[in-house]
């Protein structure tokens, strides 16, 4: 694969965030050639760690469980990737196959959670009913504002 996307040439300019940038944005400047081979070389580096791991694991503790999973997860893993996509099966760069290839957490929701400040949470007061037991009530930003005001 890293020789497929050498082979390529593509030496069209790719401009994208640094991911690794925790305090200061950085741009990472690069061509499609050099983005496609350090992406393939990710890939097989953590094919490699994984495959020396369950080896380990299995020689030290003679499981055989996690070599089955592991010897059919890294192709469902390649066949998936977006470099495997555009590089061997030819597939355009465009949707979810453009570049720069962020990978997906499989935690992550779909929309980010947005903070809702104070004014839009809705308060939650407790009231008591006529039994005397207590019952919580939801009270909308409004009225909370103009209780705030009255004092």
């Amino acid at each position: 694969m890293r020789q497929m996307a050498a082979a390529k040439n593509d030496n069209t300019p790719l401009e994208y965030p640094d991911p690794d940038a925790k305090e200061t944005p950085t741009t990472i400047v690069t061509t499609n050639k050099d983005y496609d081979v350090s992406e393939v070389m990710k890939l097989m580096k953590s094919s490699a760690i994984t495959v020396v791991m369950m080896s380990l694991i299995h020689y030290q503790f003679k499981i055989v469980q996690p070599l089955m999973i592991q010897s059919v997860l890294p192709l469902i893993t390649l066949v998936r990737s977006p470099a495997f996509n555009v590089i061997v099966l030819g597939k355009p760069a465009v949707d979810s196959y453009a570049r720069p290839w962020i990978p997906k957490s499989p935690f992550a929701t779909e929309e980010p959670a947005q903070p809702q400040s104070a004014e839009t949470t809705p308060a939650v007061s407790d009231k008591k009913d006529e039994a005397g037991k207590s019952t919580a009530v939801k009270e909308d930003s409004s009225s909370v504002r103009e209780r705030k005001t009255k004092l």
